[in-house]
């Protein structure tokens, strides 16, 4: 058996994005991998179809697929080159490919650097898009205005204007007077309409086809960033808008629709700060009122650490009236259904390790997890029983020492249990001393577990 090696992550391959068609007779999901020499990272959209898995895209950096309809993937990417970053100039691109056959075509391109983007209709989006309020846009300048305009840009490359809080976050660099806004995109026009406030760097949006509204949320600052949410019910084309009475009290952390109205998380932070975890509550869209549903004290979204991830996913979503979500619970991760009376049911099964995404249809889960010690791989769960559906990381696990984790817990002077295991090396002989290393998360949200984990095994 080999020894783990520092540069073994470039063998080990990275799945996200996991997502049924609407018929679920199929589902994409992205493989990535690394490409040392290139010092890069790769990526491909990968289809599972009739129990098969096959690689669709081979344009080396994939990603982020939707469903257009029952055959054709969306995803973006400007694979020709032809929008190349440009100083006073952003574009995204989409492209769309059928899973049948055919290459890959352009489908449109929005005149902004894209977040998320969701079609409401034959020619509409629902796009979040990065805004600088200290950017310069040429979009329509000509001649002098032009030159003028792009010299000004030339010289802002000297320095960075630092007069909000925060104007720096870790791994996304600078963050001053930069939002992410909601947009209605029209793909035939090319028409841009804002639907957000000016200044709120929209965090999470849910429409509701039926109502044609749309339910978002985020932080709404100038000079200073609160950590607290607002939260807005927008009817997409009538305009009319109802604020939903959070009073500057919560931090929210997702929102979707059900029949009684709109489920969200949120955290007033009275116990423990920003990390505290979040109540859940419903909101009435058409007053703004807001009651608590639970206090779960559970995390939203699955917090189990391992450096062997790349990519997104979903990892929420309405099924049966009720809100199924990802949720930390001790050092593995479940998938939790809430209804809105408080009630709350594990789905998932009792199995260690992280879920990292999911999608479901007709009482189907398809995942990308970790289980035990190993890597990621894609996973049906239906009738009780999961099933490994992929191999990507078998041959590396079959032919390397990794070490089993041994658990020692204790408890700590408050009586809290902490989790805690031993790794032992390669070659291990009980009758030796080695020496330790000690290795603590100071948390307070990401938790160790039993997954692979690079830096460790190592």
């Amino acid at each position: 058996m080999e020894k783990v090696k520092i540069d073994d992550f470039g063998k080990i391959k990275y799945l996200s994005d996991v997502t049924f068609s609407p018929n679920g007779k199929a589902a994409a999901f992205v493989v990535h991998g690394v490409d040392v020499k290139a010092n890069k990272y790769t990526s491909a959209i990968w289809v599972l179809e009739n129990g098969k898995t096959r690689k669709l895209t081979n344009g080396g950096s994939d990603a982020a697929p939707q469903w257009l309809d029952d055959e054709t993937i969306l995803f973006p990417g400007d694979r020709k080159g032809e929008h190349k970053p440009a100083p006073g100039k952003a574009v995204s691109v989409y492209n769309s490919i059928n899973i049948h056959g055919g290459e890959a075509e352009v489908y449109c391109t929005v005149p902004m650097r894209c977040g998320q983007l969701k079609k409401i209709g034959d020619d509409e989006f629902l796009v979040t898009a990065s805004f600088d309020h200290y950017g310069i846009d040429i979009a329509g300048l000509e001649g002098a205005e032009k030159e003028a305009a792009l010299a000004q840009i030339e010289e802002n490359k000297d320095y960075e204007i630092f007069d909000e809080l925060p104007f720096w976050v870790n791994g996304r660099g600078v963050v001053n007077k930069k939002r992410s806004r909601l947009y209605l995109f029209n793909k035939s026009t090319g028409d841009m309409k804002l639907l957000s406030p000016e200044w709120m760097n929209v965090s999470s949006f849910d429409y509701d086809k039926a109502s044609d509204r749309v339910v978002y949320s985020g932080h709404d600052y100038q000079w200073m960033d609160d950590c607290k949410s607002d939260m807005y019910v927008l009817g997409v084309h009538s305009g009319e808008q109802v604020q939903i009475k959070l009073e500057k009290k919560y931090g929210v952390q997702g929102a979707v629709w059900v029949k009684e109205g709109i489920f969200f998380a949120g955290s007033q932070g009275l116990r423990y700060g920003t990390a505290e975890n979040p109540c859940q509550y419903l909101a009435d869209p058409a007053t703004g009122e807001v009651r608590l549903v639970a206090d779960l004290d559970c995390s939203m979204g699955s917090s189990v650490g391992s450096d062997c991830r790349r990519g997104g996913g979903s990892s929420s979503k309405v099924i049966d009236n009720c809100w199924v979500f990802s949720s930390t619970r001790g050092f593995n991760t479940a998938i939790v259904k809430l209804d809105v009376n408080g009630s709350e049911t594990i789905l998932s099964p009792a199995v260690n390790g992280s879920i990292d995404c999911w999608d479901y249809f007709d009482g189907k889960f398809l995942y990308v997890a970790m289980r035990g010690a190993g890597l990621q791989e894609l996973y049906l769960y239906a009738d009780g029983k999961e099933e490994k559906l992929t191999s990507f990381n078998d041959e590396y696990l079959s032919t390397h020492y990794v070490s089993e984790l041994k658990p020692l817990n204790f408890v700590d002077a408050d009586g809290v249990e902490i989790d805690g295991w031993v790794m032992e090396p390669a070659e291990y002989d009980p009758a030796k001393t080695y020496p330790a290393i000690l290795d603590v998360h100071g948390g307070p949200k990401t938790v160790y577990g039993e997954v692979f984990f690079h830096e460790m095994q190592f």
